[in-house]
Parts: C-alpha cells; sequence; structure tokens
C-alpha cells in the first residue's frame, strides 16, 4: 500500500499508535543491513531515504519549504512505523508515508468524501505536500494524544460505545456511495486460499519451537480456510475499513466522538467489517455487531468475524518476522494477543 494507511491521533482523544497490517516481503530479514538490502533491491533506494528515518530537522525543513509558517515549528515525532507521524506546534499533526515516493492522495480523497456525513470528528487535511507526499490536519485545541482502553467503564458505557461504533459502521455505508464504491476499492477480489495456506507454512517455519502457540493456531488457520473457500465476490457488499481500538477517538467517559485510518477501504462482508476489532476486544465487537445488525437488518456470525480477526494478528506477527525495526517488543505483544484470542475460541 502507498497510501498512507494510519494516521496520527488526533488527541485528547483516548487511541492507541500500534500499527495496523503492513503489507511486508517475504524473505526473513535479521538485520538492519538485510532491511537496507532489500529496500536497494526492490526499490533501489536507501533505508536512510525513507521519511520513517528523518531526524526531526529535517521532517522541519520538508514541512517548511512547502509552509514556511512552520520554519521554527516544535516537531515531535508521534510514530516511526509504516507512516511517519509527527506534532507540529502542538496544533497540527503531519503524516507521510513510509516511502518517499508514495503520497497520500487516495486518503485524502476518501476524507473529503467523508467530511461532516460520519457523526464524528476525522481529520481534515488543511496542508498538503507536493504531489500529495504529505498532509497535515489540525488538533482539536487543548487536546493531547492518550492511550484508550475501551475495556474500562461501566458495562452501560461500552453498551453506548458499541452502539456508537455500530453508528459509524453504518454512516460509512451511507457516506461511500455505491457509485463510488468501485472507484475507490476497485474491483472486489475473494481471498485465495493459496495465500492463506502460504501464511500457514511462513507461521509454521517462523514459530517451530513455540509448541503451544502452533497446535492452537492450526485450527484457526483451517477455519479461516474454511471461511474463504465459502467466499464469493456477491458476497463482499460491505465498505471495509480499519475498525480497530487504535484508530477509535474516545473521550474521558467512554464516549466515541472520532475516528481516524480511512485510507485503506476495502470490500468485505459483513463479519469482515469488524475482524479487528474482536481481535482487541470480543465482547465489544460482539455488541457492536448485534447493534449494527439491527440498524441495518445484515445478519452477522461473531465466529466469523473473531477467526478473521485473529488470522489478522497471526499474518501480522509472520510481517514482524520479517523487516520490523522493533521486532522484539511488538513481536511479543502479538504473540500475547494471539495467544489469548487462541486460548479463547
Amino acid at each position: 500500500q502507498d497510501s498512507c494507511s494510519d494516521h496520527p491521533t488526533t488527541a485528547g482523544y483516548d487511541t492507541g499508535m500500534r500499527t495496523a497490517k503492513e503489507a511486508e516481503a517475504p524473505e526473513m530479514i535479521r538485520s538492519r543491513a538485510d532491511w537496507e538490502r532489500l529496500l536497494r533491491m526492490r526499490f533501489g533506494m536507501k533505508a536512510s531515504e525513507s521519511p520513517c528515518s528523518w531526524p526531526v530537522r529535517r521532517i522541519r525543513a520538508t514541512i517548511a519549504r512547502r509552509f514556511p509558517v512552520f520554519t521554527r515549528a516544535r516537531v515531535t515525532v508521534l510514530r516511526r512505523a509504516h507512516n511517519l507521524v509527527v506534532e507540529v506546534d502542538r496544533t497540527f499533526v503531519f503524516k507521510f508515508p513510509w516511502h518517499p515516493k508514495a503520497d497520500c492522495m487516495r486518503e485524502i480523497a476518501i476524507l473529503k468524501a467523508l467530511r461532516g456525513k460520519l457523526g464524528v470528528a476525522i481529520p481534515m487535511p488543511v496542508f498538503v505536500g507536493p504531489r500529495g507526499r504529505f498532509f497535515g490536519a489540525p488538533l482539536p485545541p487543548g487536546l493531547r494524544p492518550g492511550v484508550v482502553d475501551a475495556r474500562r467503564g461501566s458495562g452501560g458505557r461500552r453498551a453506548a460505545l458499541a452502539r456508537d461504533l455500530a453508528r459509524l459502521c453504518a454512516s460509512v455505508q451511507r457516506a461511500i456511495r455505491p457509485g463510488l464504491r468501485g472507484r475507490i476499492m476497485g474491483p472486489r477480489t475473494v481471498p485465495a486460499v493459496a495465500d492463506v495456506d502460504r501464511t500457514a507454512q511462513a507461521f509454521r517455519r517462523i514459530f517451530t519451537r513455540e509448541w503451544n502457540l502452533l497446535a492452537e493456531s492450526r485450527r484457526l488457520f483451517d477455519d479461516y480456510r474454511k471461511r474463504v473457500s465459502g467466499l464469493r465476490a456477491g458476497n463482499l457488499r460491505i465498505v471495509g475499513f480499519d475498525l480497530q481500538l487504535d484508530n477509535l477517538l474516545v473521550d474521558r467517559d467512554g464516549r466515541l466522538v472520532g475516528a481516524v485510518d480511512f485510507g485503506y477501504l476495502t470490500w468485505r462482508d459483513a463479519p469482515g467489517l469488524f475482524g479487528l476489532l474482536s481481535k482487541d476486544d470480543p465482547e465489544l465487537a460482539r455488541m457492536a455487531m448485534k447493534a449494527f445488525a439491527s440498524y441495518t437488518g445484515t445478519r452477522l456470525d461473531p465466529r466469523q468475524a473473531e477467526t478473521d480477526g485473529l488470522f489478522d494478528v497471526l499474518s501480522y506477527l509472520v510481517e514482524l518476522s520479517t523487516n520490523r525495526w522493533d521486532l522484539a517488543a511488538r513481536r511479543r505483544e502479538f504473540v500475547g494477543i494471539a495467544k489469548r484470542g487462541l486460548r479463547s475460541r
């Protein structure tokens, strides 16, 4: 994905900073030297050329070259992952894709299409770099990035949050009109069983010494393979987006006040829309699915959503084991998520 798929947190809202799924190379990358060789071979670039590795002074200079008002701005790095995300003067958040030749035009177009239609705040780019290579969006005044924990609060608050999420999902469906969906999301493509098998083989190879994890993952891969084999293009009628706790903007009372990361919309069936949320909080996802079904009349199977979410976790673990700069900590985090999810099945 060359377009931006992650969006900076827009502050005071409690939201995490983890990276969602990212396109990675299949080779095992064991060192930064391996990563640099891969970038040179695949993209003709050095790792130092990626905006994710830029020092603060270069980030500031790049922004100020286009927008001189930021020449002496205070720049704070919020994230270096698939995208570079920085806070500027505690007023704006700027986002750069990891590849220096990538652009954010697709995400900007989607955000414009969603403007004022979701009932919650979403980022609105006001500074756009040359050829859309980066963009900046304002932060609500006085608000700072935080970390969301949707599990806190009373059952009533969680139920209200689930209803808010269901309304958000329904609003996205209405905002992206059928005539617009093909232009934004392209043709409907069903996941290939062969890709599932390749992921399962890579997972077994990487985690060959973790017997419990391998045993618990085997049934998950079998379930996902059956799910994929039963899907047809006609089943993919839902506009999917990265609906997960990382991208939810929630106030301190647990109310949904905004959402980010609309750069990568995809065709999904209804359970697939809630797969990532099931990874983060299965109970909240089930409540949101029930509310979504009541709002839209769509039938959903929560187990299918949970299967999608866990497959995404295991796929991401394979990706983390190829070329992640923060491999160790992030790998431990997602191994924990995978084990908890697999044991609860």
